[in-house]
C-alpha cells in the first residue's frame, strides 16, 4: 500500500527582504552554498528566492510531522540535510544529502519520492510538497 504525507508553507517575501545582509555564516544554518550563490546572484530577487526555499523546507518539515509526529528532526538539521537546485530544464528539484539523519529517516520510512511545487509573486511564496511510495 502507498504511504503519502503533505506538507505546504506560506510566507510573506518581505520577511525576507534584508536576509542578503545576513552573513553567509548565519544563511548556511538554513541554506546550501549553491542555494546562497543562487539566492544573492540578483539581489532584488534574494528575497523571493530566499522565501520560496524557506517554504519548501517548512512543507517538507511538516510532511515529515503530519507522518510521524514521534519523529522530532530539529528544523535546521532538516534544512541542512537538503539542497533545493534546479533541472536543466528549469525545473525545481530537492537533493537530500546523502549520510544526513534525513536521508536515513526517508529510506527507513520507505519515502523515495519528493515531489514538489513551488511559486512567488509580489507578496508571498508558497510550496507544496508530497512525500510517497509506491509500494
Amino acid at each position: 500500500m502507498a504511504k503519502i504525507s503533505i506538507g505546504t508553507d506560506i510566507v510573506s517575501i518581505t520577511r525576507f527582504s534584508h536576509w542578503y545582509l545576513f552573513s553567509r555564516e548565519k544563511l548556511s544554518r538554513i541554506f546550501s552554498d549553491e542555494e546562497i550563490d543562487y539566492c544573492l546572484k540578483i539581489p532584488g530577487q534574494s528575497a523571493e528566492k530566499f522565501a520560496v526555499r524557506f517554504a519548501t523546507r517548512e512543507s517538507l518539515y511538516k510532511a515529515i510531522s503530519q507522518h510521524d509526529s514521534e519523529y522530532k528532526i530539529p528544523f535546521l538539521t532538516l534544512c541542512s540535510s537538503i539542497i533545493i537546485s534546479k533541472q536543466q530544464s528549469g525545473t525545481p528539484i530537492i537533493k537530500i544529502k546523502e549520510n544526513s539523519s534525513l536521508y536515513f529517516y526517508l529510506e527507513k520510512n520507505n519515502f523515495p519520492k519528493i515531489s514538489f511545487s513551488i511559486s512567488h509573486e509580489k507578496n508571498y511564496a508558497i510550496a507544496s510538497l508530497l512525500l510517497y511510495s509506491n509500494d
